[in-house]
């Protein structure tokens, strides 16, 4: 039974870093600086999604599987990040990190920021269309906001923000409803 338990926080543990929370509740901010780092915050809820899809098949989550869960969220949290897990499957989320720019680098799966050369890319997470399909069916809808500031000496290339700067407002801004619809953000930075 240990062998067992030990095996089901490992797959669990290996899940969450392999992004199996799927944001929910949140507000969500990225600054650009000039030199490409970005300084990034994300406050709200996130459903793990193997959790996700075993209530949604009317499986309720084990007492063992509860307790790893929670365990994965006290192993998770560091100095300024919070994965607090609060049952059902869910987690209150509060992180605040900053990112510098390299190889591609998932976040909290609300977005993935990478570049190649001088352009640099922010994109949402994608799913698989099978796995969309079934957290449809779930009912799952995430219900939050994204939001993008580029410094001065950007160039957007392309967006699919629902609003953009203009006036007094500096940021691109998407309202997640869906996971069907990706933002999407391409930009160049001058030197």
């Amino acid at each position: 039974m240990r062998t067992l338990r030990t095996l089901a926080l490992a797959l669990a543990a290996t899940a969450v870093l392999n992004g199996c929370l799927l944001p929910e509740k949140f507000t969500a901010s990225a600054v650009v600086a000039p030199d490409a780092s970005i300084q990034y915050q994300y406050k709200g809820t996130a459903v793990h999604a193997t959790a996700l899809l075993q209530k949604h098949q009317g499986k309720k989550i084990s007492a063992a599987d509860d307790r790893a869960l929670a365990e994965l969220g006290e192993k998770s949290s560091t100095k300024g990040d919070s994965l607090k897990y609060v049952g059902d499957g869910r987690y209150e989320v509060q992180t605040s990190s900053r990112i510098l720019p390299g190889p591609p680098k998932a976040t909290m799966q609300v977005f993935n920021y990478g570049h190649s050369g001088n352009t640099y890319t922010i994109k949402s997470m994608t799913i698989k269309p099978k796995d969309l399909a079934a957290f449809k069916e779930s009912g799952f809808a995430p219900d939050g906001t994204f939001e993008v500031t580029l410094p001065a000496n950007a160039k957007v290339v392309s967006n699919n923000a629902d609003s953009t700067p203009w006036f007094f407002r500096k940021s691109y801004k998407w309202n997640i409803k869906s996971l069907e619809k990706p933002a999407s953000l391409v930009f160049t930075l001058n030197p």
